[in-house]
């Protein structure tokens, strides 16, 4: 059962937080983010990747940004001299206005702590232990990435 004045359907802009793990699902995570968000009301989507070894390589996207907890300095905002990788000033995202974040896994604690600076109405944890900060964490068994996203966004298909 969808509802027309769901929180995904009324939702117009969304930024997800991502936890890089492999290449192979970060790719999968790519694939059902796009699928999802095809087919719904999102115009501006901007995704957020923390990447935990700053070693890794990734595949540069103009709406993805990477970055790491070594990047956020001790008053927990980003470094003006960040290794940030992606188009967008990603501390100037916390002061724009969205719809909706959705976080995927659980973020070290410095991370938790940056992403509270959003002031977002509606944030979702998914599988997500930093419960304080969301309005909603959404608790699942699944495994896979391509499940969690997609169990996220049935779930806020059902909820106004």
């Amino acid at each position: 059962m969808e509802l027309k004045n769901s929180i995904w359907e009324k939702s117009k802009s969304l930024v997800v937080f991502y936890i890089y793990t492999t290449e192979i699902e970060f790719s999968l995570f790519k694939k059902t983010l796009d699928q999802n968000v095809t087919d719904s009301n999102i115009k501006e989507l901007k995704v957020i990747v923390l990447i935990l070894d700053k070693n890794e390589m990734v595949e540069k996207h103009s709406l993805y940004n990477y970055f790491s907890e070594k990047d956020i300095s001790f008053w927990g905002k980003i470094k003006k001299k960040n290794k940030v990788v992606g188009d967008d000033d990603i501390e100037a995202l916390r002061q724009k206005y969205f719809d909706l974040l959705i976080c995927l896994g659980t973020p070290t604690p410095k991370v938790a702590k940056w992403i509270n600076g959003f002031s977002i109405p509606n944030r979702i944890g998914v599988n997500c232990e930093n419960e304080d900060y969301f309005l909603l964490n959404l608790k699942s068994s699944l495994n896979s990435i391509q499940e969690m996203l997609n169990f996220a966004v049935s779930t806020l298909r059902k909820i106004s």
